[in-house]
């Protein structure tokens, strides 16, 4: 291994972080790092005294170049864009996972590239102001007055409910039960009256295109998915700290991450991601997880256990609560009654 290879292999782990951060995928991140090493073989070693923060620099302008095309691609793209989830586990440190959720990756895109990068350097890694304006090429008290404005903006966008983790849990537990038992009334009871969700499908895969607004509408949606989705069940995992649920069909294939907001002692916002390239990662971390593998046994025993319950009142009212006429969001038809609640119909 040569000098260069050790010295990037050393950083790898708070390069990706970065890299992560400012693109919201993890592919993109690890393309930012490919460029990133290439750029960094081609300097002399022996005249670098900071490899670190050349790499750092290197990777951060990288990121600010590919960002603002990535706004540019971003304005066609198909629905609701969400960032790419990564469960909790990928990175080393704990702090910094408040900083992985959907909630507050999607109050960075409201920043301009370089705005994004100088608020993630202070604010998230506690880069010093001199550094920072050595890497992006701005005077030091010019990027003070950035990381203050920004961290104006995103704490206006990200007003964060303080709830403790037991009652999150809760709160999840009884969706979970809420879902799989079709309960509108329910549902309704555990959402704040201006809900939203949202569903990121890259327009390769059936899924709301526009955001679901309303604790019924959304209740709604919930329920005809749970009604057309015989065998399927969630598994609870923690994304940027925050409780969220993979939802898996009766193969085991990811169908959605689901991620969540609380406000209220309520659910507020859903930010489901449901396209296939967004999930690819995940679906081979469990693959190569034995811990994973077993809590994604024990709770498809768990969705089997409560279908028994719940299945003959779900056979016999497979829509319960939902009047004639209504329209089912997920497909935008009208609920078909009488769904048999083992088997997958594909409309």
């Amino acid at each position: 291994m040569n000098d260069h290879l050790k010295i990037f292999q050393i950083h790898r782990g708070l390069l990706f972080s970065i890299g992560y951060r400012m693109m919201g995928s993890a592919d993109d991140a690890e393309d930012l790092l490919q460029d990133a090493y290439l750029k960094f073989t081609r300097q002399d070693l022996t005249l670098t005294r900071n490899p670190r923060a050349l790499l750092v620099t290197i990777l951060t302008r990288l990121a600010i170049d590919q960002k603002r095309s990535a706004y540019e691609r971003k304005r066609s793209y198909p629905g609701p864009w969400l960032p790419e989830p990564m469960i909790d586990g990928f990175e080393e440190s704990l702090a910094l996972a408040d900083t992985a959720s959907a909630a507050f990756l999607l109050v960075l895109e409201r920043l301009s590239p370089v705005e994004r990068a100088v608020f993630l350097l202070r604010d998230v890694f506690d880069f010093d102001y001199s550094e920072i304006a050595g890497i992006v090429r701005k005077r030091e008290d010019y990027c003070r007055k950035i990381a203050q404005r920004s961290r104006e903006a995103a704490k206006a966008q990200n007003k964060h409910y303080a709830m403790p983790e037991k009652r999150k849990k809760e709160l999840l537990t009884s969706f979970q039960i809420a879902c799989a038992a079709g309960d509108l009334k329910s549902l309704v009871q555990l959402l704040t009256e201006d809900v939203q969700m949202y569903t990121d499908s890259g327009g390769k895969i059936v899924a709301a295109r526009k955001v679901v607004f309303g604790a019924l509408n959304v209740s709604k949606f919930f329920v005809g998915l749970s009604s057309k989705a015989g065998g399927w069940f969630s598994v609870p995992v923690q994304i940027g700290r925050d409780p969220g649920l993979i939802l898996f069909e009766s193969d085991g294939t990811i169908n959605s991450v689901s991620q969540f907001e609380f406000n209220e002692d309520k659910l507020h916002r859903f930010y489901g991601v449901r396209n296939p390239e967004k999930l690819r990662r995940i679906q081979a971390w469990i693959r190569r997880s034995p811990r994973l593998r077993l809590k994604v046994f024990f709770y498809k025993w768990v969705a089997r256990a409560m279908h028994l319950r719940y299945g003959r009142r779900m056979q016999g009212n497979p829509a319960a609560g939902i009047r004639r006429g209504d329209n089912d969001f997920s497909t935008g038809k009208p609920f078909a009654r009488h769904r048999d609640p083992n088997k997958f119909q594909d409309e």
